[in-house]
């Protein structure tokens, strides 16, 4: 799929290949994790910003590989609407009842009916995806969604956002940090509804202007806390001056199927177990091996300011 799409849209490979990766890790996030042995175990959300020039086809490339997330949101909030509705009206019901029952003193029925309310199961719509957010409503969002939200835009203002968020002083960039690594966020602001959340799970995957991305890079105190070495940031090759005017049509065979896989993992029950084979194992363990030597005092690893020269 992510060769099909770079010759479709005549774009860099690297780059139809990075928005599959973050469309994979959005509809897995906060769902999945990957179990290594002897207690390790990672979650797949991943962090991702690609950096193009104007007119690099980098939007229409992110639209292609996550269209089908955008899909399902909708389907899915089209098919739990009519029991939403019914819902809604069960429980108003409940509740003039309630409202009578106490005009009337009857405080057995009042009992009833509130523990009735209590117990209802409450539909909520679907929602996992956001274009754009501040950080701090990032964090209201996520709480309210089991803690799990992606960030998919074909802008970099969550970029910019998260450079700006020092300008009146210290930043509460909680969900974005833990978002990461699955871990719990607990904030408490005076003017603001408390954020909680027991494992945060947030994906990000922005297709960026190269200056919005530098500029990002560069911010220190981003760097500091960590924020910039979660992203796998990529500028791939242009393809201006080099593409046909029209690339070949997509095989609609490979465009279902691609769609229905992602669907299919977007309904998969929580939690999804995952576990490397001998070969992803062996190639894991390469990496993690390599960075380690590489991390060593001396070593072009070490030191570097939230892992970026």
């Amino acid at each position: 799929m992510a060769v099909q799409a770079a010759e479709t849209l005549q774009v860099s490979p690297a780059m139809s290949g990075c928005f599959l990766l973050g469309a994979l890790s959005a509809a897995a996030v906060g769902r999945a994790r990957v179990d290594m042995g002897s207690g390790y175990r990672e979650p797949v959300q991943l962090y991702i910003a690609v950096g193009a020039d104007p007119s690099e086809r980098k939007s229409p490339c992110l639209k292609m590989m996550t269209q089908p997330l955008h899909a399902y949101q909708q389907e899915e909030n089209e098919r739990r609407a009519p029991e939403m509705r019914q819902q809604r009206l069960i429980r108003e019901t409940r509740e003039i009842a309630l409202r009578k029952a106490q005009q009337k003193g009857d405080e057995q029925e009042v009992a009833r009916l509130g523990e009735e309310l209590a117990g209802m199961r409450e539909t909520r719509p679907y929602h996992l995806i956001l274009t754009d957010a501040t950080a701090e409503a990032l964090g209201q969002a996520m709480s309210k969604n089991e803690g799990r939200m992606a960030v998919i835009s074909g802008e970099g203002a969550l970029l910019s956002v998260l450079a700006g968020c020092y300008a009146q002083g210290p930043a509460n960039l909680d969900a974005v940090l833990q978002g990461y690594s699955g871990e719990a966020v607990s904030v408490v602001r005076i003017g603001r509804p408390p954020v909680q959340i027991k494992e945060a799970a947030l994906s990000i995957c922005l297709a960026v202007q190269t200056e919005v991305l530098d500029s990002f890079l560069q911010n220190q105190q981003l760097r500091q806390r960590g924020t910039v070495a979660r992203f796998l940031v990529a500028e791939p090759e242009s393809m201006i001056g080099r593409r046909q005017v029209i690339g070949p049509a997509m095989a609609p065979q490979l465009q279902a199927e691609y769609d229905k896989r992602l669907k299919d993992i977007l309904a998969l029950p929580a939690p999804i177990p995952l576990k490397p084979d001998e070969d992803a194992r062996a190639a894991w363990e390469d990496w993690a091996s390599e960075v380690e030597r590489r991390s060593l005092p001396g070593g072009n690893l070490r030191g570097l300011a939230g892992g970026w020269e």
